[in-house]
């Protein structure tokens, strides 16, 4: 190894030079440097690598002429500092970069490929959207804006719906089949979602549908903000290396999502028209996405390679364009929102039975021929449910909110030229502004508020005028005149059906959903509010309707929903003083201790409720045992086998038995003692915590029967004993044994 090789071996590998100039030797270098040794280049060498002191180079000559000359360093050169003042040279600014940078044409290939890597939809993408559509279905179902928001959050970018767009402005039909399929599944899940939280708000019954509501009208806000955000979107998608911004996506998913939820949930809550409304709302929002997203690929520099392939964005442009005008221009139709609990008919009011003849005859009789014979017919025309004499308007240019109360929240909006019908409520004024009640009619189901009364355009008779309720049959009384001659009187009466009886829920416990009431008799007709298990001050109209095997009639609640009921969960209500004073009750306490003792069957049928028969119940919280009366006839001798439930204190053990086996022998227990008696109240008994009047017969009254214990082993037995009343006649309904707990 040289002398040169070695100096260079010591030199770090980045100082090392590829190739040397020849060496020259300088004549100053040689004066000022004087000739030392070189020491032994192993020695140093190793000193060097012992001591870790710098490398010691020597001077280069008499190198065998291979030397090199080290070029002299050149200082940077330096800018006078200058302070700013007067003549001080300004400052240099900074160019500024352009927001939106178009990719050169030699990169649009390769940033086509790095889009479509990041739009193929993933597992994640799916999984995100469901869970959203999820939350968003909670949102609805509670009318939560707060859930509804972090649904949003949860959402993923919308990657493939930009990709689907990609893929249709370049005319790759394999991504555009890829994407547009990851984002058509994602949006059914979010769709089936809503229509599950659908399905749980009708069986609920007891909530709203604000949101959902709000999210299917069509806004010319919306269509900037799915605008705006599919541009911010599209161009962060092109730029960026990752996925685009969060937020740019989350304003286009809001347009998107909400209404898809939307959908799913009107159609399956039976909410009037949400659906549909949130269809149009959800096509117009994908439309204006679609178009811009394609103005802004175009402009980046993503086009078909050939003239066919601008058919497809052509196409799917107009198309787009059309389905934006068809929405603005359906914005005129009626958004109907029906709320649990609003009343939707109207109040009936008294009126008189008014006959008005009109009278026909035939060419005068022979006077000596005269004889009268009067016939009348009643016919009928139209049944004696309640019929409105409507009073019309139609809501003005401006539109109009449906409020529930004057001033107050608003239900659904109405748009110009939708007929209302006024109701025979005295108007309102508030702050200078009269507001009348209207009710607004669907094909389904009628929806009453207030509205302003300067949004209606009306017609005379205006909304102050008396409403009344009425049917028109039709008497005709015919006059024989002679043998031959008749005159005939046709008279139409007008009547009213007023509220009549007072009646109250039952059958309904606290644990259970409130009663439904309809716009219709029948379980098919829409809701029109709930009532709860302890309602009563109900009052009835006209006479019932039979639909399937189920007796409904229609009610009205003082203050509350007026529609249709099933009967079988109404009972006459009869207040606590009325009923503890009435003497027929103790006297059917006495003929019903008769019957147990005597085994007499008829006699306890004659006594059981006709309309609900007898409920027992070996323990107060268990499923009851019902027999009507025609089973109440054959009682004691019957040998049918009856689950009790399971017995006091015990979650497993079930009693089964026919009723002469497990409940006579009770009731036997009390009734051959001497029992004490006290009305509406549990008396003397001291149990456990379920002493309890059952919550399902809350608004009926009851004695309970109380047996004494007598001696060490003799145990206290009591029984709760419920009374119905049929047109005024109290009968036993219900049977509560309680006893002390083993």
């Amino acid at each position: 190894m040289t002398k040169r090789q070695k100096r260079l071996h010591r030199l770090p590998p980045e100082e090392i030079p590829s190739k040397l100039p020849p060496a020259e030797e300088s004549p100053k270098a040689q004066e000022s440097v004087p000739a030392e040794p070189a020491p032994d280049a192993e020695e140093t060498s190793d000193a060097g690598a012992s001591s870790g002191m710098e490398f010691y180079f020597p001077p280069l000559k008499n190198d065998g002429g291979e030397g090199f000359t080290p070029l002299p360093q050149r200082d940077a050169p330096r800018e006078p500092i200058q302070l700013p003042g007067p003549g001080a040279p300004k400052r240099r600014k900074r160019p500024n970069r352009p927001v939106i940078t178009r990719p050169d044409v030699s990169e649009l290939g390769q940033r086509f490929e790095n889009m479509a890597y990041r739009a193929a939809p993933t597992f994640d993408f799916f999984l995100f959207s469901l869970i959203a559509g999820l939350i968003l279905g909670v949102g609805y179902l509670f009318d939560a804006p707060a859930v509804l928001l972090v649904g949003l959050i949860i959402i993923p970018v919308l990657a493939p719906w930009v990709g689907a767009v990609l893929a249709t402005v370049t005319g790759e039909s394999a991504f555009f089949r890829q994407t547009i399929g990851g984002f058509t599944t994602a949006l059914v899940m979010v769709f089936i979602t809503g229509l599950l939280a659908g399905f749980i708000s009708r069986i609920l019954g007891t909530l709203s549908a604000t949101q959902a509501l709000l999210h299917a009208q069509l806004s010319i806000f919306d269509l900037l903000l799915v605008g705006g955000g599919t541009v911010a979107l599209t161009i962060a998608f092109v730029q960026a290396e990752e996925k685009p911004l969060f937020l740019t996506s989350l304003l286009v998913a809001y347009e998107i999502y909400l209404p898809v939820s939307a959908i799913g949930f009107g159609l399956g809550s039976g909410v009037e028209n949400i659906w549909p409304q949130a269809l149009v709302v959800l096509a117009a929002h994908l439309a204006v996405s679609a178009v811009l997203a394609l103005l802004v690929f175009y402009y980046m520099g993503f086009r078909p390679l050939d003239v066919t392939g601008y058919l497809m964005p052509g196409a799917i442009a107009l198309g787009s364009l059309a389905v934006v005008a068809f929405a603005l221009a359906w914005g005129g139709s009626v958004r109907i929102f029906q709320p649990v609990g609003t009343p939707v008919g109207p109040k009936t009011t008294p009126a008189t039975l008014v006959l008005q003849p009109t009278f026909t005859s035939s060419p005068q009789p022979t006077p000596t021929e005269t004889k009268l014979v009067l016939t009348p017919t009643i016919t009928e025309t139209s049944g004696p449910t309640a019929i409105p004499t409507p009073v019309y308007g139609r809501v003005g240019k401006r539109g109009a909110y449906l409020m529930d109360e004057p001033g107050g929240t608003a239900i659904t909006t109405l748009d110009q030229g939708y007929l209302v019908e006024f109701l025979p409520d005295s108007p309102s004024s508030l702050e200078g502004t009269t507001w009348v009640r209207v009710k607004v009619k669907t094909t389904t189901r009628d929806m009453v508020g207030w509205v302003r009364l300067d949004f209606v355009v009306t017609a005379t008779p205006g909304p102050a005028d008396a409403v009344t309720a009425t049917t028109t049959p039709t008497i005709t009384m015919t006059a024989t005149i002679g043998p031959t001659e008749t005159q005939t009187a046709t008279m139409t009466p007008t009547v009213t059906y007023e509220p009549t009886g007072s009646y109250s829920v039952v059958n309904i416990s606290k644990f259970e959903a409130a009663l439904n009431v309809r716009t219709a008799a029948g379980i098919a007709n829409p809701l029109a509010g709930t009532l709860p298990y302890t309602a009563t001050d109900i009052a009835r109209l006209g006479p019932p309707e039979i639909v399937g095997s189920a007796e409904w009639w229609q009610i009205v609640k003082t203050g509350g929903a007026t529609g249709w009921v099933n009967a079988s969960y109404l009972t006459e209500y009869i207040p606590s003083a009325t009923f503890c004073g009435d003497s027929a009750v103790k006297t059917l306490l006495t003929d019903l201790g008769t019957a147990i003792k005597e085994t007499n069957g008829t006699a306890l049928a004659a006594l059981v409720s006709p309309k609900h028969g007898l409920d027992i119940r070996l323990v107060s919280n268990n499923t009851p045992v019902n027999y009507p009366t025609t089973d109440a006839a054959t009682v004691f001798t019957s040998n049918a086998v009856q689950n009790w439930g399971p017995a006091l204190g015990s979650d497993a053990t079930k009693v089964s038995g026919t009723f002469a086996d497990v409940m006579q022998p009770k009731l036997l227990e009390v009734y051959q003692s001497n029992y004490e008696s006290t009305c509406n109240t549990a008396g003397k008994i001291v149990s456990p915590a379920n002493i309890s009047w059952p919550s399902a017969y809350a608004t009926v009254n009851y004695y309970t029967l109380y047996k004494p214990a007598s001696g060490e082993t003799d145990k206290w037995r009591a029984f709760m004993v419920g009374v119905e009343y049929i047109e005024g006649k109290p009968y036993v309904f219900a049977l509560v044994n309680f006893e002390p707990a083993p």
